[in-house]
């Protein structure tokens, strides 16, 4: 098996390495829990309850006995009303936010992802979601954790540039 090695950077590409730190807020994370066998029917039922409320979600996770995702905080008690409604047992916690880590070609740059990660943990903050794509991570966390990510993030990423 071949080693993967980076593709070369280009003139008019970003620097290959952190960018930017963008802050999204305004979101309910919801987690439903305690979910009847048969697992896979009971989260259709669910989701589908959530749907028809109108409500859109974001950052679905599924769970041991369950799944958690975002809403906008506007739909938190459409949600939490038609979650009542089928009689699940759920968590509802208000004012989270989703920081976004963005770095061109980061998964072809090695070690990138587990860097932005470890740091994160090591703050200390609540990390309920982390997701990754070709060019950011995306942190979901309470939005009093953000900032403090970001702050920390950009401290270590920037003296491991120095």
């Amino acid at each position: 098996m071949s080693q993967q090695h980076p593709t070369p950077q280009v003139e008019f590409e970003r620097p290959r390495d952190v960018y930017e730190f963008e802050t999204r807020t305004g979101y309910a994370h919801i987690h439903i829990h305690g979910l009847e066998a048969p697992l896979q029917e009971a989260r259709i039922r669910a989701l589908e309850g959530v749907a028809r409320a109108g409500v859109s979600i974001d950052f679905l996770k599924l769970t041991q006995s369950g799944m958690a995702f975002l809403v906008a905080e506007e739909q938190a008690q459409m949600t939490q009303d038609a979650l009542s409604a089928l009689g699940l047992n759920f968590r509802a916690g208000k004012d989270y936010a989703i920081l976004i880590v963005h770095s061109v070609n980061m998964r072809d740059e090695n070690g990138r992802i587990a860097k932005i990660v470890s740091i994160a943990i090591g703050t200390g903050a609540r990390i309920d979601h982390l997701s990754d794509m070709h060019d950011r991570v995306l942190i979901v966390t309470p939005r009093e954790h953000a900032s403090g990510l970001a702050e920390a993030l950009r401290a270590t990423l920037s003296e491991a540039k120095g």
